[in-house]
């Protein structure tokens, strides 16, 4: 067999794992929608807290998944999180705060969970998934860091006007999907095993891309000076790449 034959399957297989990644998290948000069986796990709202009023408050979003999928958007409330599943006893969530900001943990497994948090609230979002998908909605969200970790499975993410500042993903086998344009700059650091990675945005500027075996498609990439845009730092083992921006 041929290098080009050999470089066809393995961008096959990427651009597989990528559809795996967002049929996952797209499965996630149907759930959401149409699954009236939803149980609301835990909701903590301001009140609940013996913060003073003029705190400024940072959430540490723990997410601990052996199988199933996640799915996490913003909404106009005051509450830190409210959290819903589809198994009534398979998540279970806790918390803890000090002055300045909550640590809130969610570990379930064989279920799939919706988490709405507040566009009032800066979050660290820290996901470790087994196997399963995490699907983020950013729009209107203010998310400091995202530390993704995912042994098999997806993570899509929605940057489309939210403000999302560093995403740091990781994946053994499977993809991540990105699409939209954010508010700030949003750094991407991925690392992926065997995989792929789909990134579409009005403005992309690849800082680097590496691939071991695999191949690329890239289209209107820039490195213009808009401060909003998506900065990428790239590794993907075996795999491909499609990284598309709509300007140049």
């Amino acid at each position: 067999m041929n290098n080009y034959k050999i470089l066809g399957i393995i961008i096959v297989i990427g651009i597989i794992l990528s559809i795996c990644a967002v049929t996952i998290s797209a499965n996630i948000s149907s759930n959401d929608n149409e699954d009236n069986e939803k149980y609301n796990i835990a909701t903590l709202n301001a009140k609940d807290l013996n913060h003073s009023t003029n705190t400024t408050h940072i959430v540490n979003l723990n997410i601990n998944q052996i199988s199933g999928g996640t799915n996490i958007k913003f909404a106009n409330t005051d509450s830190y999180y409210n959290v819903s599943s589809s198994m009534q006893n398979n998540t279970k969530v806790s918390y803890d705060n000090n002055n300045d900001s909550v640590n809130v943990n969610v570990s379930s497994n064989n279920t799939d969970n919706s988490i709405v948090l507040s566009d009032k609230y800066t979050y660290i979002i820290n996901s470790n998934i087994t196997a399963g998908g995490i699907n983020i909605n950013a729009t209107d969200g203010n998310i400091l860091r995202f530390n993704n970790h995912i042994v098999a499975g997806g993570a899509n993410i929605d940057l489309s006007n939210g403000s999302v500042y560093l995403i740091n993903n990781t994946i053994n086998t499977g993809g991540m999907n990105v699409i939209g344009t954010p508010l700030v700059i949003t750094d991407i650091d991925s690392n992926i095993n065997v995989g792929g990675l789909n990134i579409q945005s009005d403005s992309l500027e690849v800082k680097s891309n590496n691939i071991e075996l695999g191949g690329t498609t890239l289209r209107n990439i820039s490195s213009n000076d808009t401060h909003n845009k998506v900065r990428l730092n790239s590794d993907i083992q075996v795999g491909g790449a499609n990284l598309i921006s709509a300007n140049h």
